[in-house]
């Protein structure tokens, strides 16, 4: 079974992918100060707002997000304090919170793995035929 494990330590993130159990990769990156783009975290929800079809969620203690409800979550299958996972899409302006979506994509230099995709892509920057095969 694979595993990937991502976590912020201090100013880094840190993330492992693990293949039965045992350590196949394994990174630590600065996290970038200012922009939110691309962080997942487990959200609050704290107002759901019908007529705009979304819903403002808390990443942090007073830092709203806002979340987009679709075909997927509608506004009656959402509550209020019901926790979810998110990841940041967009950063926030001076009038606009930050943009969320719970289509989680984890982004590698080669391939993207996707939430709401069963199956993982190859990116067409890889010429070689051999290397696609691995």
């Amino acid at each position: 079974m694979n595993e990937v494990i991502i976590t912020r330590l201090g100013r880094h993130i840190v993330s492992a992918w693990l293949e039965d159990g045992e350590f196949a990769e394994f990174s630590s990156e600065p996290a970038e100060e200012g922009s939110l783009v691309g962080n997942i975290y487990k959200a609050r929800v704290k107002n759901i707002v019908g007529n705009i079809h979304g819903a403002f969620v808390e990443i942090d203690e007073g830092r709203l997000c806002f979340y987009p409800l679709d075909e997927r979550r509608k506004p009656g299958k959402l509550k209020n304090e019901e926790e979810i996972l998110i990841q940041v899409k967009k950063d926030g302006t001076d009038k606009k919170e930050p943009l969320a979506t719970e289509n989680i994509e984890l982004t590698g230099e080669y391939l993207v793995l996707s939430s709401d995709k069963p199956f993982v892509g190859i990116s067409g920057k890889i010429r070689d035929k051999e290397k696609k095969k691995t």
